[in-house]
């Protein structure tokens, strides 16, 4: 019995790793060198929690709104584009 309850929770734990899992959210420039944008009061990514779409900040200022894809685990962000209406 314990066996068949161990292999359970471990094709659910697999379901659960290998889902993908996203959420989008927007943030706002605070500077372009270096890249700083703020999604909420207690988050500021940078370069290192960042991936950014080829000319995703073409044309992009500081205060502008962008759109953001968070990575599974939240660890890192895919800034997609500037968001119309820019700020």
């Amino acid at each position: 019995m314990a066996n068949i309850i161990d292999l359970i929770k471990k094709i659910a734990y697999d379901v659960v790793e290998n889902s993908v899992t996203s959420d989008f959210c927007y943030g706002y420039i605070l500077s372009l060198s270096p890249l700083k944008i703020q999604i909420n009061e207690k988050i500021i990514l940078n370069s290192n929690n960042m991936v950014i779409v080829k000319n995703a900040l073409y044309n992009a200022k500081k205060g502008n709104k962008v759109i953001l894809g968070k990575f599974k685990g939240g660890q890192k962000y895919v800034v997609i584009g500037l968001m119309e209406g820019g700020a």
